[in-house]
């Protein structure tokens, strides 16, 4: 777990002392100083989490279950992927190497480097936003579930621009996230969703329905399902009948106390606050459908689609809290209710199987 604190606290450190140079950039004196200090800084921390990704060895669950194989057969076998792009890049870098460490550390590059440019534009304290991704279990499921998390990234990035109403750019983004994984398409609609008026005025009354609604949901989701991307999870191991109650918990947390900070959050935020609202009660709602979808894997690999969220809305919440102790105390709060989940995934049922960590130089 060593590894993974240290490579917190520099990307952290690195991305809170980029975002103050950034700010200091934006003055008269010594501006080009702080603009180089701030790049310098900025592609400083891409470099922890695409290492602790890039060098690891047999940590993650579809390690040797999927990339390794699958690299290793790509020049025999190219159709263990439906995301073409993805094959190529496995069948470029097998023309050139047996070692699948190369695969590994584009993947942690393009997470680590997408994810932190999403930051960047989205975050009001970047270093918080960092340690949020660790504790959300954002990063740890990178480890596993890689092409997901990769093209997550990428999404994020898009929903930035998406916000601006920028749709070249996002569209862009989207397009080369689903190269790494074409479940991203949920994400397109979402895309210009936000910027109609009429869903944002009727937008609790769509809550209140869903939650009504839900508890019915099961049979159409298993019958809707397995004509999509995921339906061989039913009826495998996956289908066992548990609940994804930590994810649920870290994001109906997560939006209540949101949901608390409503007018202040949206008078400051005018043009992000309720589009990042959105998605995280978006995920709530999967989180409570996967009380009667009894799918663990299936389920939070879509929960993760749209929780992402949170770890740009507490950094706002934390923000518009005016009184100095109340903030601390909101802080301590969200950060417990983000990682005990997490701890319990991660530490305790060793989900994703990303302890202990291992380096290649061990191997």
């Amino acid at each position: 777990m060593l590894v993974y604190i240290l490579m917190t606290a520099l990307t952290a450190a690195f991305l809170g002392l980029s975002q103050y140079c950034y700010q200091k950039s934006k003055g008269e004196v010594n501006k080009n100083k702080y603009k180089a200090l701030y790049y310098s800084l900025f592609v400083l921390s891409v470099l922890p989490m695409t290492l602790v990704a890039g060098l690891r060895y047999e940590v993650g669950t579809d390690y040797n279950h999927t990339y390794v194989p699958n690299f290793l057969n790509a020049l025999v076998k190219n159709d263990q992927y439906s995301e073409v792009p993805f094959l190529w890049l496995n069948m470029g870098l097998r023309r050139i190497t047996d070692d699948p460490m190369w695969l590994f550390l584009i993947m942690g590059f393009l997470f680590a480097f997408f994810m932190n440019l999403s930051i960047r534009k989205l975050s009001d304290n970047w270093a918080l936003s960092s340690i949020l991704l660790v504790a959300s279990i954002i990063f740890f499921v990178s480890l596993n579930n890689s092409r997901q998390m990769v093209a997550l990234a990428i999404s994020i990035y898009g929903f930035s621009f998406a916000l601006e109403k920028k749709v070249v750019q996002s569209l862009l983004c989207l397009a080369l996230a689903m190269c790494f994984h074409s479940s991203m398409i949920i994400l397109l609609p979402f895309y210009f969703l936000i910027h109609w008026k009429w869903f944002k005025r009727y937008f609790f009354v769509f809550v209140i329905l869903s939650i009504c609604i839900l508890p019915f949901m099961n049979p159409v989701v298993r019958f809707v399902l397995p004509y999509f991307k995921y339906g061989y999870y039913f009826g495998s191991e996956h289908d066992n009948g548990k609940s994804i109650y930590p994810y649920f918990i870290q994001t109906l947390s997560v939006s209540l106390i949101a949901l608390c900070y409503f007018k202040p959050l949206e008078s400051q935020y005018k043009k992000k606050f309720f589009p990042l609202f959105l998605m995280s009660v978006c995920a709530t709602l999967i989180g409570f459908l996967g009380f009667f979808v009894r799918i663990p894997e299936m389920m939070s690999r879509f929960l993760l689609n749209f929780s992402w969220a949170n770890i740009f809305l507490i950094p706002m919440i934390v923000h518009v809290e005016k009184n100095k102790i109340s903030k601390i105390c909101i802080l301590i709060i969200l950060i417990i209710l983000l990682y005990a989940p997490t701890y319990l995934m991660i530490n305790v049922w060793n989900n994703h199987e990303v302890l202990p960590y291992q380096w290649i130089f061990g191997k």
